[in-house]
């Protein structure tokens, strides 16, 4: 996966959050980058430990396998960083295995269910631009209520 300037998302982007005890309760992205980043300001994603499906356990469980050597965070078996378009057509398998219709699912619905997941807590449009890093109110068209297709 890759930023706007065409590089890869790197491992020293990536750190840990600890708790009062010293457990590892979530995981930090820092994004140096990125197409919504008007300002030009680096902008960090914080992710939690959850109790059913937990994405930190996943990520450092997929770190293990990695290992630590420098460079970026999503590669091949071969060490190559993962391009865009090979997480794509990964992401297109991942849904078909699921039986999702792959002509309703992208690499953009991420950036729809971030949306719609704030939506649903009650985050305001003010926050809810400031998190996507929306100049203006584009964001609506993105929102999907799961009590709409229940």
């Amino acid at each position: 996966m890759t930023t706007s300037n065409n590089q890869p998302l790197q491992l020293h982007q990536l750190s840990q959050l600890y708790d009062t005890n010293n457990q590892v309760k979530g995981r930090k992205l820092t994004f140096e980058y990125s197409k919504h980043n008007y300002n030009q300001r680096p902008f960090s994603l914080e992710i939690y430990r959850q109790t059913s499906i937990c994405p930190v356990q996943l990520l450092m469980d997929y770190l293990v396998l990695r290992g630590s050597q420098p460079g970026a965070i999503f590669i091949s078996h071969l060490g190559n960083p993962v391009s865009r378009d090979a997480f794509a057509t990964q992401l297109k398998r991942a849904f078909r295995h699921c039986g999702l219709d792959t002509s309703k699912y992208k690499s953009h619905s991420f950036r729809i269910g971030a949306a719609s997941h704030a939506a649903e807590h009650g985050y305001s449009d003010a926050q809810i631009r400031a998190l996507g890093r929306w100049k203006s109110n584009a964001f609506l068209k993105y929102l999907r209520f799961s009590s709409l297709s229940t």
